[in-house]
């Protein structure tokens, strides 16, 4: 590698150095740095770096470089890499790119077309049944979580989300059409306690996540080492998962795990698990999702696009847009976007409601939104960009023009999309806002493409309950059958004193309760019970209650239990769908089962997943027995 550099006029000397990496961030590996060059002098050099040699199966795609010392400027210019292709400086015709690297190397017969994708990885190469995946690597920590020398700490002052996650990605995709298992080895360091960890497998790396899934946590108890296994259940044949990921539940309670076994439906990840003939060979990538699957004979081909676009326009609406998924230090408040100085320069807003797509636009479309600037702000310049995948898999893509808004007034705006290649679709649906540290609102986006509108959906009108009951919660209060609010509380909390009741106000049903569970919160069950006395509901057939979520994690349930006394009912699942409404549920009571309706103490015990609660806020009204 040769490259120009010197120092500004009064800097000082300064250090780069280069990476290559095998993708962009986060399918990095195989991966390895240069060594770093000291820039010194204000004259332009020329400075030279010798790359050494590397295994003939490695391709590089991603070309990074850094500047070593922080506030320390350099100029930098005509980087020129020589690699077996030829140099970047040597034209198209027979170096890298035309006969080299590209057309008639990586791209054209080598890793795409007859290599990794067409006929080496995927069809012909380690997919097929050349070589075995290997074993797990569960050693990246995220959100603060620590690992060293296979010893897992979720340290207090973490993300609630710290983790850890696998990288090797040769074991991926997995399928478990048939169910499966994990198998590991673990144990509680000396002088620690016993410590609880669980596994969790997604369709893809963060944020595309779904379908995905957790599994029971186990517990891991004593010094000597064990070996522990977990069932997977079957799951449907059309999921795949290239994300495993690892979470310790108590907080800075070490735990050693190491040996972490797959076994899928093709085979098992300690050596006799090759990727061909399994779930990759003649079910995702040849037959499945690529060949025969969501592109051919799915969404694209025979699916949302192609029978949207050809007679898909009396179909229902899709989804509303959900633009919170910030990323790059972009931040997101009640509808407030903004971006902050010294947040990345790609810093911005994803729609993460990924029922919407496929988008295409044979025919020109629109984005509709209603946009206004927070009091004593400036006007704010945002705008839109569709990409064909998530990041890195992007192109084809484009951006929309820059939107001014403007007024504190809120208004209504359309940015027209221009017609775009009939091949073309869209999974990836972006928002930016150009100037930093100037807070603009938007909400109610709307996209219209080949496929319709993604509607904005209206709340039913609120009606209140008419049939013969006995209320147990209503206007925000537990009614005096049941004891009044005295009887209301919240039990097995991890931190009780993180979750908090309020009484808010609903524009149709009046005062409704709400609870909060703050970022720190991990459980805790809502109960209202009366022990000093009971009520006979035996005359009825169902307890009912309304519920709206105003904030979940994904993947998140609800349970209700009812009591009489000395009575034990496993939870009913009550998990809402994913809607900003209303919704209602009536449980019948032959669900309660081993309750006594006679003499019923606690007719509402609620709560979310086992610690799965933090940044949970969710309203309560109209809970009834009738």
């Amino acid at each position: 590698m040769t490259f120009t550099a010197a120092v500004p006029n009064g800097g000082t000397d300064t250090s780069v150095y280069f990476r290559f990496e095998r993708l962009p961030h986060p399918d990095v590996d195989p991966s390895f740095n240069l060594d770093a060059v000291v820039i010194s002098g204000e004259a332009e050099q020329q400075y030279t770096v010798t790359i050494p040699a590397q295994d003939s199966a490695n391709t590089y795609s991603s070309f990074l470089m850094y500047v070593v010392e922080q506030d320390s400027p350099v100029m930098v210019k005509d980087i020129v890499v020589t690699d077996d292709g030829g140099s970047t400086d040597g034209g198209t015709g027979g170096g890298s790119s035309d006969g080299g690297t590209t057309d008639g190397g990586t791209t054209d017969g080598g890793t795409t077309d007859g290599g990794s994708t067409d006929g080496g990885t995927t069809d012909g190469g380690s997919t097929d049944g050349s070589t075995s995946a290997g074993p797990v690597e569960m050693i990246e920590g995220f959100g603060g979580a620590l690992v060293e020398d296979n010893l897992f700490t979720y340290p207090a002052g973490a993300e609630v989300w710290a983790g850890y996650a696998n990288l090797n990605f040769d074991l991926y995709p997995f399928t478990f059409v048939n169910g499966g298992t994990i198998t590991f080895t673990a144990a509680v360091p000396n002088g620690g306690t016993d410590t609880s960890v669980y596994f969790r497998f997604e369709r893809l790396p963060h944020p595309d996540v779904d379908p995905s899934f957790n599994l029971d946590a186990v517990v891991i108890s004593g010094e000597a080492e064990l070996e522990y296994t977990v069932t997977i259940p079957a799951q449907d044949s059309a999921n795949t998962y290239s994300s495993f990921l690892m979470y310790v539940v108590e907080q800075d309670s070490p735990v050693m795990v190491k040996d972490i076994v797959v076994t899928d439906d093709s085979g098992s990840t300690d050596g006799d698990r090759v990727a061909g003939g399994g779930s990759t060979d003649g079910g995702t990538t040849d037959g499945g999702s690529t060949d025969g699957g969501t592109t051919d004979g799915g969404s694209t081909d025979g699916g949302a696009t192609d029978g949207a676009t050809d007679g898909g326009t009396d179909e229902e609406p899709s989804d509303v847009v959900d633009m919170t998924g910030s990323f790059g230090g972009a931040a997101l408040a009640a509808s407030t976007y903004s971006f902050p100085a010294g947040s990345e320069v790609w810093a911005g807003f994803a729609n993460l409601n990924t029922d919407v797509y496929p988008f295409t636009f044979v025919n020109p479309g629109s984005i509709t939104f209603t946009a206004a600037i927070p009091a004593d702000g400036v006007a704010t310049n945002i705008y839109f960009r569709f990409e064909r995948l998530p990041h890195p898999d992007v192109e084809p893509s484009f951006n929309l023009d820059y939107v001014l808004i403007s007024g504190e007034a809120e208004t209504e705006y359309t940015v027209a999309i221009p017609a775009q290649d009939s091949a073309n679709t869209y999974e990836s649906f972006l928002m930016y806002v150009v100037e930093n540290d100037s807070p603009v609102m938007v909400k109610d986006i709307v996209v219209t493409h080949d496929g319709g509108s993604t509607g904005l959906p209206e709340e039913a009108t609120y009606e209140a309950p008419t049939s013969p009951g006995i209320e147990v919660l209503n206007e925000a209060a537990v009614t005096t059958e049941w004891g009044g609010n005295a009887s209301m509380s919240f039990a097995a909390c991890g931190t009780c004193d993180e979750i908090t009741q309020a009484t808010v106000a609903d524009d149709q049903r009046g005062d409704v309760l709400q609870i909060s569970y703050s970022d720190n919160a991990g459980h805790a069950v809502l109960v209202i019970e009366n022990t000093d006395t009971s009520v006979d509901v035996s005359a009825f057939t169902e307890l009912s209650f309304d519920i709206k979520i105003l904030n979940i994690d994904a993947g998140v349930g609800f349970n209700l239990i009812t009591k009489s006394a000395g009575s034990n009912h496993p939870p009913v699942d009550v998990t809402p769908t994913d809607s900003e409404f209303w919704q209602t549920f009536t449980v019948p009571v032959t669900a309660f089962g081993g309750v006594d309706l006679t003499a019923v103490t606690a007719p509402f015990i609620l709560f979310p997943d086992v610690n799965q609660g933090a940044g949970l806020v969710y309203q309560i009204d109209d809970v009834r027995w009738q």
